[in-house]
């Protein structure tokens, strides 16, 4: 089985939070000043959270969509 979720690029996070306060499934929450995705498995990859952040803040949210399999392990698209 494969899912999709988010993967946050730590490099470019500025830290605004704006990602995780949109993020309804509380999957994202800020840790050492950068958004992070601590629970893939509440994750639902739809990028609403990236979305609706955007809108709020006008910041651009440095992440991607991928794909994983039940165990965690990254599939290459």
């Amino acid at each position: 089985m494969k899912r999709r979720i988010i993967e946050i690029d730590q490099e470019k996070c500025n830290g605004c939070g704006a990602c995780a306060a949109a993020c309804h499934e509380g999957a994202i929450a800020m840790v050492d000043g950068k958004a992070r995705l601590m629970r893939d498995d509440y994750c639902d990859g739809l990028e609403l959270a990236a979305k609706k952040a955007l809108q709020q803040s006008g910041k651009f949210i440095p992440w991607q969509v991928v794909t994983v399999t039940v165990d965690g392990r990254l599939v290459e698209e």
